[in-house]
């Protein structure tokens, strides 16, 4: 996979160059960026992450559940002004959005924090800036237009009871960002990216962030398998496994043809078998920690036979979405039900309780197989499991700050 297609352009997001660089070049100037949250952090990072500082605000009341600016991230950069490159980029005319991440340049970085510590973040507009020359080292305040973040929230308000909580601060996975390969941290950053989108609706728009979800599962699932050069199934083993009652019928039907029914049928379907396959696959990898305290009402099977007819039931539902505009069932957009595990400790339910009819749909038992509170747990702790095989790798030297 090319890094960038082309050649007058540094390979590499800004914030991902800009921490490379720190490690050899002098600060060109800085800025602070108020990060909004309906978490409450303790603690502050001050180092380990290169040229970035999470400040603590402290809000008042310091009680989670009001969306204040909780942190405020100074950001010191050290990359040269790169208007020449830009130029000459123009006049080649050859496009390339393989730095590009999505959103604005600081979007990246507050979607990595709110994976690390999975709780919603959102960037304000910078506040204060510091110059090369400036004689207050104070730095100078600043104003830069922009609307305060707000959550849209429905009926809904507590769908993923543990993102309005106290967290600490901490830089065990955000530290290793500059030393993954770009290739493989641009995929990390934009599966962060739909994963924090997500959370940011959830209470207002589950149809949303379901999508969204699933579509951060999904980045980090191709790229996970293109690192292991998975799936390494012949088109008939993939049908097996991918629709083994559909399999099971063709092989009936065809008889003696069947070995060369099945290929053809899963050659033919091959692309968004294999697109399934490496979602499911890496659910089943990375995300099979239940939560815990573990709830007495309405559970879920956290096994990976369970789990396996519960993802390709998700997968399918997000496809009717996508392009049916048939949403998501309603109960599995719902808060979970309170309960408690054995010892008495607080526990939620991870599924909707029972059949339901609301709005017009009926839905069975057996088509709410988990709510998003159990799929935002499942999605985090595959996306945090990755990030950390990653962190892993052999660090790979990168031509990211080059130039």
């Amino acid at each position: 996979m090319a890094d960038s297609s082309n050649p007058e352009l540094p390979t590499g997001s800004w914030i991902y160059r800009n921490w490379q660089a720190s490690q050899t070049s002098a600060e060109e100037f800085a800025e602070e960026i108020p990060l909004y949250s309906d978490a409450r952090f303790t603690g502050e990072i001050r180092s380990g992450l290169g040229p970035y500082l999470l400040l603590n605000t402290v809000p008042e009341p310091h009680e989670p559940g009001t969306v204040v600016p909780a942190i405020v991230l100074r950001v010191s950069a050290h990359l040269p002004d790169d208007t020449d490159q830009v130029v000459k980029a123009f006049r080649a005319g050859v496009p390339d959005s393989g730095a590009f991440t999505g959103g604005t340049t600081y979007d990246e970085l507050a979607s990595l924090i709110s994976l690390a510590h999975r709780v919603r973040v959102a960037v304000g507009a910078p506040s204060r800036w510091f110059r090369k020359g400036d004689t207050d080292g104070r730095g100078s305040p600043r104003y830069s237009q922009g609307a305060v973040p707000t959550i849209p929230e429905g009926r809904q308000r507590n769908v993923i009871p543990e993102l309005r909580r106290t967290t600490h601060l901490n830089t065990e996975l955000l530290s290793t960002y500059p030393t993954i390969d770009w290739a493989s941290a641009r995929e990390l950053a934009r599966s962060a990216r739909s994963y924090r989108q997500g959370l940011w609706v959830a209470s207002g728009e589950g149809n949303l962030a379901w999508l969204f979800l699933v579509s951060a599962a999904e980045t980090a699932a191709n790229e996970w398998a293109r690192l292991r050069t998975e799936p390494q199934l012949s088109p008939a083993e993939l049908l097996h496994s991918m629709r083994p009652d559909y399999a099971t019928r063709l092989e009936q039907a065809a008889a003696e043809h069947a070995p060369a029914v099945l290929n053809e049928v899963g050659e033919t379907q091959s692309t968004v078998l294999r697109a399934q396959w490496k979602f499911r696959e890496f659910l089943l990898t990375f995300g099979l920690d239940a939560p815990q305290p573990r709830p007495k009402a309405w559970p879920i099977d956290w096994t990976e036979n369970g789990m396996k007819k519960t993802l390709d039931k998700i997968y399918r539902y997000r496809s009717e979405a996508l392009h049916a505009s048939k949403p998501f069932p309603l109960p599995m957009c719902e808060s979970p039900f309170p309960s408690e595990d054995e010892q008495g400790a607080r526990a939620w339910s991870e599924k909707p309780g029972g059949a339901s009819y609301q709005g017009g749909g009926l839905w069975t038992d057996e088509q709410l197989p988990l709510n998003l509170y159990a799929f935002h747990h499942l999605v985090a702790t595959a996306l945090q499991g990755w990030w950390r095989e990653l962190a892993r790798a052999p660090t790979v030297t990168s031509n990211a700050a080059a130039g």
